[in-house]
Protein backbone atom coordinates (compact mmCIF):
# COMPACT_ATOMS: atom_id res chain seq x y z
CA UNK A 1 0.00 0.00 0.00
CA UNK A 2 1.52 3.35 -0.44
CA UNK A 3 2.01 5.15 2.44
CA UNK A 4 3.57 8.59 1.37
CA UNK A 5 2.37 11.55 3.14
CA UNK A 6 0.26 14.17 1.32
CA UNK A 7 2.90 16.41 0.54
CA UNK A 8 4.86 13.77 -0.94
CA UNK A 9 2.13 12.41 -3.23
CA UNK A 10 1.19 16.18 -4.26
CA UNK A 11 5.23 17.11 -5.30
CA UNK A 12 5.27 14.14 -6.93
CA UNK A 13 2.22 14.84 -8.79
CA UNK A 14 2.77 18.37 -9.59
CA UNK A 15 6.68 16.68 -10.73
CA UNK A 16 4.90 14.20 -13.02
CA UNK A 17 2.22 17.41 -14.42
CA UNK A 18 5.50 19.39 -15.34
CA UNK A 19 6.94 16.80 -17.62
CA UNK A 20 3.64 17.75 -20.01
CA UNK A 21 3.77 21.36 -18.40
CA UNK A 22 4.69 23.27 -21.77
CA UNK A 23 1.58 22.33 -23.83
CA UNK A 24 -1.03 22.75 -20.76
CA UNK A 25 0.55 26.22 -19.48
CA UNK A 26 0.32 27.33 -23.43
CA UNK A 27 -3.83 26.22 -23.45
CA UNK A 28 -3.05 22.75 -24.77
CA UNK A 29 -4.93 19.68 -23.46
CA UNK A 30 -4.19 16.43 -21.45
CA UNK A 31 -3.22 13.51 -23.58
CA UNK A 32 -4.79 9.85 -23.49
CA UNK A 33 -1.83 7.50 -22.77
CA UNK A 34 -3.98 4.73 -21.14
CA UNK A 35 -5.36 1.49 -22.12
CA UNK A 36 -3.35 1.64 -25.31
CA UNK A 37 -4.14 -1.91 -26.37
CA UNK A 38 -7.83 -1.52 -25.67
CA UNK A 39 -7.81 1.66 -27.84
CA UNK A 40 -5.75 -0.15 -30.85
CA UNK A 41 -8.38 -3.16 -30.93
CA UNK A 42 -11.09 -0.35 -30.62
CA UNK A 43 -9.56 1.19 -33.57
CA UNK A 44 -9.32 -2.28 -35.46
CA UNK A 45 -12.93 -2.80 -35.17
CA UNK A 46 -14.26 1.07 -36.04
CA UNK A 47 -12.24 0.50 -39.20
CA UNK A 48 -13.95 -2.43 -40.14
CA UNK A 49 -17.33 -1.58 -39.55
CA UNK A 50 -16.70 2.02 -41.43
CA UNK A 51 -15.84 -0.12 -44.30
CA UNK A 52 -18.79 -2.34 -43.96
CA UNK A 53 -20.94 0.31 -43.43
CA UNK A 54 -19.82 3.61 -45.31
CA UNK A 55 -17.45 1.89 -48.05
CA UNK A 56 -14.05 2.97 -47.18
CA UNK A 57 -11.37 2.07 -49.26
CA UNK A 58 -10.14 -1.72 -47.72
CA UNK A 59 -6.49 -0.46 -48.35
CA UNK A 60 -6.48 2.21 -45.74
CA UNK A 61 -4.85 1.13 -42.58
CA UNK A 62 -4.01 2.38 -39.48
CA UNK A 63 -1.11 4.80 -38.91
CA UNK A 64 0.47 6.32 -36.06
CA UNK A 65 -1.70 7.60 -32.84
CA UNK A 66 -1.51 11.47 -32.87
CA UNK A 67 -1.11 13.77 -29.78
CA UNK A 68 -5.06 13.81 -28.25
CA UNK A 69 -6.71 16.67 -26.64
CA UNK A 70 -8.92 14.97 -23.91
CA UNK A 71 -10.49 12.41 -23.88
CA UNK A 72 -10.74 11.49 -28.04
CA UNK A 73 -8.03 9.46 -29.33
CA UNK A 74 -7.46 10.63 -32.84
CA UNK A 75 -5.05 8.17 -35.30
CA UNK A 76 -4.05 8.44 -39.31
CA UNK A 77 -5.49 6.23 -41.98
CA UNK A 78 -3.16 5.85 -44.31
CA UNK A 79 -3.35 4.89 -48.12
CA UNK A 80 0.42 3.97 -48.66
CA UNK A 81 2.47 6.98 -47.80
CA UNK A 82 -0.14 9.16 -47.98
CA UNK A 83 -2.36 10.43 -45.16
CA UNK A 84 -5.75 9.57 -46.19
CA UNK A 85 -8.03 10.38 -42.80
CA UNK A 86 -8.11 10.38 -39.26
CA UNK A 87 -10.18 8.12 -37.09
CA UNK A 88 -10.88 9.72 -33.94
CA UNK A 89 -12.49 7.46 -30.95
CA UNK A 90 -13.97 8.50 -27.66
CA UNK A 91 -12.52 7.10 -24.44
CA UNK A 92 -15.18 8.49 -22.48
CA UNK A 93 -18.92 9.95 -22.52
CA UNK A 94 -16.99 13.53 -22.42
CA UNK A 95 -15.70 12.01 -25.45
CA UNK A 96 -18.84 10.91 -26.83
CA UNK A 97 -20.26 14.37 -26.48
CA UNK A 98 -17.30 16.03 -28.43
CA UNK A 99 -17.50 13.85 -30.94
CA UNK A 100 -21.52 14.05 -31.87
CA UNK A 101 -21.07 17.93 -31.18
CA UNK A 102 -18.14 17.87 -33.75
CA UNK A 103 -20.36 15.73 -36.15
CA UNK A 104 -23.39 18.21 -35.54
CA UNK A 105 -21.55 21.05 -36.55
CA UNK A 106 -20.20 20.11 -39.38
CA UNK A 107 -23.50 18.80 -41.24
CA UNK A 108 -25.01 22.32 -40.29
CA UNK A 109 -22.45 24.39 -41.67
CA UNK A 110 -21.75 22.26 -44.56
CA UNK A 111 -25.84 22.54 -45.16
CA UNK A 112 -25.34 26.30 -44.61
CA UNK A 113 -25.19 28.28 -48.48
CA UNK A 114 -24.37 31.35 -46.69
CA UNK A 115 -20.72 30.40 -46.63
CA UNK A 116 -20.57 29.05 -50.23
CA UNK A 117 -16.60 28.29 -51.11
CA UNK A 118 -15.31 28.88 -47.31
CA UNK A 119 -17.02 25.25 -46.56
CA UNK A 120 -13.76 23.95 -48.91
CA UNK A 121 -12.32 24.42 -45.23
CA UNK A 122 -13.62 21.96 -43.21
CA UNK A 123 -13.03 18.39 -43.19
CA UNK A 124 -15.39 15.97 -44.21
CA UNK A 125 -17.13 13.34 -42.29
CA UNK A 126 -16.86 9.89 -43.91
CA UNK A 127 -18.16 7.80 -41.28
CA UNK A 128 -19.15 7.62 -37.73
CA UNK A 129 -21.20 5.38 -35.23
CA UNK A 130 -20.00 3.09 -32.02
CA UNK A 131 -18.25 0.92 -31.59
CA UNK A 132 -18.06 -0.89 -27.74
CA UNK A 133 -20.30 1.79 -26.69
CA UNK A 134 -18.00 4.56 -27.61
CA UNK A 135 -18.44 6.77 -30.21
CA UNK A 136 -16.17 6.87 -33.40
CA UNK A 137 -15.74 9.48 -36.44
CA UNK A 138 -13.87 9.19 -39.20
CA UNK A 139 -12.73 12.94 -41.04
CA UNK A 140 -11.25 13.45 -44.21
CA UNK A 141 -7.70 14.74 -43.88
CA UNK A 142 -7.30 18.42 -44.74
CA UNK A 143 -4.10 19.80 -46.72
CA UNK A 144 -1.15 21.79 -45.04
CA UNK A 145 1.12 21.93 -42.41
CA UNK A 146 -0.81 22.78 -38.63
CA UNK A 147 -0.31 26.31 -37.26
CA UNK A 148 1.88 24.54 -34.43
CA UNK A 149 4.45 23.32 -36.48
CA UNK A 150 5.14 26.71 -38.45
CA UNK A 151 8.14 28.31 -36.63
CA UNK A 152 8.02 31.61 -34.69
CA UNK A 153 10.82 32.97 -37.67
CA UNK A 154 8.78 32.37 -40.35
CA UNK A 155 6.06 34.91 -41.04
CA UNK A 156 4.36 34.86 -38.33
CA UNK A 157 1.98 37.58 -38.95
CA UNK A 158 0.99 36.50 -42.39
CA UNK A 159 -0.36 33.41 -40.86
CA UNK A 160 -1.57 35.28 -38.30
CA UNK A 161 -3.90 37.63 -40.21
CA UNK A 162 -4.93 34.91 -42.77
CA UNK A 163 -6.12 33.10 -39.66
CA UNK A 164 -8.16 36.28 -38.75
CA UNK A 165 -9.22 36.78 -42.45
CA UNK A 166 -10.67 32.95 -42.37
CA UNK A 167 -12.45 33.07 -39.02
CA UNK A 168 -14.44 36.40 -40.62
CA UNK A 169 -15.79 34.56 -43.65
CA UNK A 170 -17.66 32.74 -41.13
CA UNK A 171 -18.35 35.21 -38.21
CA UNK A 172 -19.68 38.05 -41.03
CA UNK A 173 -22.03 35.37 -42.97
CA UNK A 174 -23.54 33.98 -40.29
CA UNK A 175 -23.61 37.23 -37.82
CA UNK A 176 -25.42 40.22 -36.56
CA UNK A 177 -25.25 42.59 -34.10
CA UNK A 178 -27.14 42.57 -31.01
CA UNK A 179 -27.30 44.51 -28.16
CA UNK A 180 -25.91 42.70 -25.03
CA UNK A 181 -28.48 42.46 -21.97
CA UNK A 182 -28.51 40.78 -19.35
CA UNK A 183 -29.68 37.58 -20.29
CA UNK A 184 -28.05 37.40 -23.36
CA UNK A 185 -24.82 37.84 -21.35
CA UNK A 186 -25.33 34.93 -18.82
CA UNK A 187 -25.92 32.92 -21.78
CA UNK A 188 -22.52 33.83 -23.01
CA UNK A 189 -20.98 32.89 -19.75
CA UNK A 190 -22.37 28.93 -18.47
CA UNK A 191 -21.81 26.97 -18.13
CA UNK A 192 -18.27 28.10 -18.03
CA UNK A 193 -19.02 30.06 -14.70
CA UNK A 194 -20.92 27.64 -12.95
CA UNK A 195 -18.09 24.90 -14.04
CA UNK A 196 -15.33 27.40 -12.65
CA UNK A 197 -16.88 27.69 -9.78
CA UNK A 198 -16.68 23.63 -9.35
CA UNK A 199 -12.88 23.39 -9.74
CA UNK A 200 -10.71 23.26 -6.42
CA UNK A 201 -8.55 26.31 -7.51
CA UNK A 202 -5.92 25.99 -4.95
CA UNK A 203 -8.01 28.49 -2.20
CA UNK A 204 -11.44 28.05 -0.51
CA UNK A 205 -14.48 27.70 -1.97
CA UNK A 206 -16.26 30.29 -0.79
CA UNK A 207 -13.26 32.64 -2.02
CA UNK A 208 -13.81 30.99 -5.35
CA UNK A 209 -17.26 31.42 -5.31
CA UNK A 210 -17.12 35.03 -4.74
CA UNK A 211 -14.22 34.98 -7.43
CA UNK A 212 -16.50 33.42 -9.93
CA UNK A 213 -19.67 36.17 -9.25
CA UNK A 214 -16.90 38.78 -9.22
CA UNK A 215 -16.17 37.66 -12.80
CA UNK A 216 -19.83 37.54 -13.53
CA UNK A 217 -20.56 41.19 -12.42
CA UNK A 218 -17.59 42.77 -14.27
CA UNK A 219 -18.60 41.20 -17.30
CA UNK A 220 -22.41 42.02 -17.03
CA UNK A 221 -21.10 45.87 -16.28
CA UNK A 222 -18.62 46.06 -19.05
CA UNK A 223 -21.16 44.41 -21.95
CA UNK A 224 -24.47 45.48 -20.91
CA UNK A 225 -25.97 48.02 -23.62
CA UNK A 226 -23.44 47.66 -26.19
CA UNK A 227 -23.70 46.01 -29.38
CA UNK A 228 -21.70 42.84 -30.44
CA UNK A 229 -21.45 40.74 -33.04
CA UNK A 230 -22.72 37.84 -32.58
CA UNK A 231 -22.54 34.50 -34.82
CA UNK A 232 -21.50 30.99 -35.40
CA UNK A 233 -18.14 30.50 -33.46
CA UNK A 234 -15.03 27.85 -34.44
CA UNK A 235 -14.56 28.23 -29.71
CA UNK A 236 -11.26 26.73 -29.92
CA UNK A 237 -9.61 28.72 -32.54
CA UNK A 238 -5.71 28.39 -31.50
CA UNK A 239 -2.80 27.36 -34.25
CA UNK A 240 -3.12 23.51 -33.72
CA UNK A 241 -7.05 23.97 -34.91
CA UNK A 242 -5.74 25.49 -38.09
CA UNK A 243 -3.46 24.13 -41.26
CA UNK A 244 -1.57 26.57 -43.43
CA UNK A 245 -0.60 25.81 -47.38
CA UNK A 246 3.17 27.00 -47.98
CA UNK A 247 2.31 30.85 -48.49
CA UNK A 248 0.71 31.24 -44.94
CA UNK A 249 -2.54 31.37 -46.59
CA UNK A 250 -5.39 29.20 -44.69
CA UNK A 251 -6.58 25.64 -45.96
CA UNK A 252 -8.20 24.26 -43.32
CA UNK A 253 -9.72 24.32 -39.83
CA UNK A 254 -9.99 21.14 -37.86
CA UNK A 255 -11.84 20.58 -34.47
CA UNK A 256 -15.76 22.18 -34.40
CA UNK A 257 -16.67 20.67 -31.03
CA UNK A 258 -16.48 23.45 -29.29
CA UNK A 259 -18.58 25.56 -31.80
CA UNK A 260 -21.71 27.84 -30.83
CA UNK A 261 -24.20 29.86 -32.41
CA UNK A 262 -24.97 33.09 -31.38
CA UNK A 263 -21.60 33.77 -29.72
CA UNK A 264 -19.87 36.76 -29.27
CA UNK A 265 -17.33 36.32 -32.66
CA UNK A 266 -14.39 38.43 -31.10
CA UNK A 267 -14.01 34.70 -28.77
CA UNK A 268 -12.02 33.55 -32.34
CA UNK A 269 -9.54 35.71 -32.32
CA UNK A 270 -8.56 36.23 -29.07
CA UNK A 271 -8.39 32.89 -28.24
CA UNK A 272 -5.98 32.78 -31.38
CA UNK A 273 -4.07 35.72 -29.50
CA UNK A 274 -4.03 34.78 -26.24
CA UNK A 275 -2.89 30.85 -26.71
CA UNK A 276 -0.10 32.91 -29.04
CA UNK A 277 0.93 34.68 -26.46
CA UNK A 278 1.04 32.19 -24.05
CA UNK A 279 3.53 30.34 -26.30
CA UNK A 280 5.80 33.16 -27.17
CA UNK A 281 5.44 34.05 -23.08
CA UNK A 282 5.86 30.58 -22.08
CA UNK A 283 3.31 31.44 -19.48
CA UNK A 284 -0.11 30.15 -18.97
CA UNK A 285 -3.61 31.69 -20.59
CA UNK A 286 -4.29 32.49 -16.93
CA UNK A 287 -1.28 34.73 -16.91
CA UNK A 288 -1.92 36.22 -20.32
CA UNK A 289 -5.19 37.30 -19.16
CA UNK A 290 -4.36 38.45 -15.55
CA UNK A 291 -2.07 40.52 -17.02
CA UNK A 292 -4.27 42.25 -19.51
CA UNK A 293 -7.17 42.79 -17.16
CA UNK A 294 -4.35 44.39 -15.04
CA UNK A 295 -3.37 46.94 -17.88
CA UNK A 296 -0.81 45.04 -19.99
CA UNK A 297 -1.08 46.51 -23.73
CA UNK A 298 -1.54 44.53 -26.40
CA UNK A 299 1.12 45.23 -29.09
CA UNK A 300 0.34 46.43 -32.83
CA UNK A 301 -0.01 43.90 -34.58
CA UNK A 302 -2.53 42.07 -32.37
CA UNK A 303 -3.98 45.47 -31.98
CA UNK A 304 -4.36 45.35 -36.19
CA UNK A 305 -5.61 41.84 -36.17
CA UNK A 306 -8.35 42.84 -34.18
CA UNK A 307 -9.27 45.99 -35.98
CA UNK A 308 -9.63 43.81 -39.28
CA UNK A 309 -11.80 41.19 -37.74
CA UNK A 310 -14.27 44.36 -36.45
CA UNK A 311 -13.70 46.12 -39.54
CA UNK A 312 -15.40 42.66 -41.25
CA UNK A 313 -17.67 42.77 -38.19
CA UNK A 314 -18.77 46.17 -37.12
CA UNK A 315 -19.44 46.67 -34.05
CA UNK A 316 -19.32 48.75 -30.63
CA UNK A 317 -15.64 48.30 -29.90
CA UNK A 318 -14.62 46.21 -26.83
CA UNK A 319 -11.67 47.14 -24.16
CA UNK A 320 -9.14 44.35 -24.16
CA UNK A 321 -9.86 43.12 -20.97
CA UNK A 322 -13.31 42.41 -21.69
CA UNK A 323 -11.90 40.69 -25.02
CA UNK A 324 -9.81 38.79 -23.04
CA UNK A 325 -11.93 37.66 -20.58
CA UNK A 326 -14.47 36.41 -22.90
CA UNK A 327 -11.80 34.35 -24.31
CA UNK A 328 -10.72 32.57 -21.40
CA UNK A 329 -14.18 31.80 -20.35
CA UNK A 330 -14.60 29.94 -23.61
CA UNK A 331 -11.54 28.21 -23.21
CA UNK A 332 -11.97 27.15 -19.77
CA UNK A 333 -15.18 26.04 -20.76
CA UNK A 334 -14.10 24.20 -23.37
CA UNK A 335 -11.26 22.06 -21.37
CA UNK A 336 -13.54 21.01 -18.38
CA UNK A 337 -16.02 19.80 -20.75
CA UNK A 338 -13.53 17.85 -22.98
CA UNK A 339 -12.58 16.09 -19.72
CA UNK A 340 -12.78 15.40 -16.27
CA UNK A 341 -9.17 15.73 -15.48
CA UNK A 342 -8.69 19.14 -16.00
CA UNK A 343 -10.14 19.94 -12.72
CA UNK A 344 -8.11 17.44 -10.45
CA UNK A 345 -4.78 18.93 -12.88
CA UNK A 346 -2.70 21.04 -10.65
CA UNK A 347 -0.46 22.02 -12.99
CA UNK A 348 -3.68 23.32 -15.46
CA UNK A 349 -5.34 24.71 -12.69
CA UNK A 350 -2.50 26.69 -11.22
CA UNK A 351 -1.57 28.39 -14.63
CA UNK A 352 -5.11 28.55 -16.51
CA UNK A 353 -7.80 29.09 -13.53
CA UNK A 354 -6.15 30.55 -10.17
CA UNK A 355 -4.75 33.95 -12.05
CA UNK A 356 -7.37 35.30 -13.24
CA UNK A 357 -10.06 34.20 -10.02
CA UNK A 358 -6.88 35.83 -7.85
CA UNK A 359 -7.14 38.84 -9.68
CA UNK A 360 -10.91 39.28 -9.94
CA UNK A 361 -10.74 38.52 -5.69
CA UNK A 362 -8.65 41.36 -5.70
CA UNK A 363 -10.38 44.39 -4.06
CA UNK A 364 -11.41 47.48 -6.18
CA UNK A 365 -14.80 48.52 -7.80
CA UNK A 366 -16.39 45.84 -10.17
CA UNK A 367 -16.85 48.74 -12.63
CA UNK A 368 -13.27 48.77 -12.74
CA UNK A 369 -13.64 46.53 -15.71
CA UNK A 370 -13.75 48.05 -19.54
CA UNK A 371 -10.95 50.78 -18.58
CA UNK A 372 -7.97 49.60 -19.93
Amino acid sequence: MNRRHPSVRWAAELAAAARNASRLVAGARLTDGQNLRRLEADAVACLAEARKLSGLSPQWVLGRRLTTVGDVAVLELRNGTELAAVLKVSRSASGDDTLLSQQRTLQRLAADDRLAAWRRLLPEVLAHGMVAARVYSIESALPGTVGTAIPDTVATDDARRSAIDAISVLHRATGRVETASTELIDAWLEPALSLVAEVPALFATARRSSAVARVREELRAALEGRGVWVSSTHGDYFPGNIFYGPSKTVEGIIDWAQAREDDPAVVDPMTLLLTDRAVRQRSGIGEVVRDLCQGAPLSRPELALLEAHRADCPADPLPVDVMALLGWVRHVENNLRKSPRYAEHPVWVHRVVTPVLKSAGAPGPVSALGRH
